[in-house]
């Protein structure tokens, strides 16, 4: 069973990579992935990026059909980015805060250990290892994802909100490449503005989880914590 799942995700996500993201019409709506993945084509230990069809894309002049494309590369970097995340089992999450919470759960319920996860470079053979996608590029793909699809439409709390929990871990991820250097701060306290700024009808239950983000992260961050708004 969880060989089959593995393998539906892979085919999902070789689906996103391959077939709609890369398309020379999608790819202008997804810019940041686009040039994440043309910077790490130089690199041999990153064989698994999608390539590039150089081709000029068709011209749409129908409104209809260019915004039918852009719904179709926004929802597209939407799951493309949650099955990353929900697809990655080979790190260790703290829950003692929401912040650092996973953004989405994963595909399955069972441990599955370090040495196993849906996106392996290399399958395990006999006497070796699998060879599993680095956690921090998985991530560092779901948050640029993320942040195409949030310029894309900037209007639903939860994609803030994943893009917020996502930079701060990799930020715990790359801590000991940086020196302790929490390169994402910024883009995390940004996002969880952004997802203020989307308040939803009252009573709706994404405008609790951002509330009480938000304080948990000024918190966190030692910032005057103001009366947060009724939901």
């Amino acid at each position: 069973k969880r060989a089959v799942l593995f393998g539906v995700a892979r085919t999902a996500r070789n689906t996103l990579q391959q077939a709609i993201l890369a398309d020379p019409l999608v790819r202008p709506h997804a810019l940041g992935l686009t040039h994440l993945w043309e910077t790490w084509s130089h690199g041999e230990e990153r064989h698994w990026i999608p390539t590039m069809r150089q081709v000029e894309p068709p011209l749409l002049t129908s409104a209809a059909h260019r915004s039918t494309v852009r719904k179709l590369a926004y929802l597209s970097l939407l799951n493309y980015a949650d099955l990353l995340l929900s697809g990655c089992t080979c790190g260790t999450y703290h829950r003692d805060t929401l912040l650092d919470r996973k953004a989405v759960g994963n595909l399955f319920d069972i441990d599955v250990g370090d040495n196993y996860c849906c996106w392996c470079i290399q399958e395990e053979s006999s006497g070796d290892q699998a060879q599993i996608e680095p956690e921090a590029d998985t991530t560092r793909l779901a948050l640029v994802a993320y942040i195409d699809a949030a310029n894309l439409d900037g209007s639903d709390p939860t994609v803030w909100f994943k893009m917020a929990t996502t930079a701060r871990r990799l930020d715990e991820l790359l801590c000991s490449e940086s020196g302790g250097i929490r390169r994402y701060q910024r883009l995390e306290k940004h996002a969880l503005e952004s997802a203020q700024a989307c308040w939803l009808a009252r009573r709706q239950p994404p405008n609790h989880l951002i509330a009480r983000a938000w304080k948990e992260w000024q918190q966190l961050n030692g910032a005057e914590v103001p009366t947060t708004r009724k939901t």
